[in-house]
């Protein structure tokens, strides 16, 4: 193996393993509140529940890019509520999404790094079942859960080189 999959593996994994450090460790406080009757209401409090664990995430960037400093040029970590008709081989339902977005910092080989991620997928899994979507949770948020993990060398116009997707619903 070349030393740019030892590397992407290696960063890989470890910025799986510092988010869900991080996620574990942080207080994360909740503005979700009681139980409500309208499911707006139930939805907005979804939405902020996922803002205030995005927001932890999304502390943890400078330590992701200062690990690996020459590896990423950005790092980003958003989330959204998003609808989902029950086509795409999950159920019908609104999803609180985190989206995990790391951009390298000079061009890769795409088939290698698909490889390499591709390989990773289980740990991408076992991230998001063992602490992401309980740290989700944690948060106040409710109800069907998504994180996509996606990665690019900025090259492509078409989108990311690699991505994944956990749910859990």
């Amino acid at each position: 193996m070349s030393r740019m999959p030892r590397v992407v593996v290696a960063a890989t994994i470890s910025s799986l393993l510092l988010l869900a450090t991080a996620a574990c460790s942080s207080p994360i406080s909740s503005t979700a509140g009681s139980s409500v009757d309208a499911v707006a209401d139930v939805d907005a409090a979804n939405a902020a529940a996922l803002a205030v664990y995005v927001q932890a995430e999304q502390a943890t960037i400078p330590q992701i890019l200062g690990q690996y400093p020459d590896l990423y040029s950005e790092v980003t970590i958003d989330g959204a509520m998003k609808d989902q008709a029950g086509d795409r081989g999950l159920p019908a339902g609104t999803y609180a999404v985190v989206f995990y977005d790391y951009t390298y910092a000079s061009a890769v080989d795409w088939p290698t790094a698909i490889d390499a991620l591709d390989g990773q997928r289980a740990s991408f899994d076992s991230v998001c079942d063992s602490t992401v979507f309980p740290a989700m949770r944690q948060a106040g948020v409710t109800g069907p859960l998504s994180a996509v993990y996606s990665y690019t060398d900025g090259r492509s116009e078409f989108g990311p080189m690699w991505s994944h997707t956990c749910s859990d619903y």
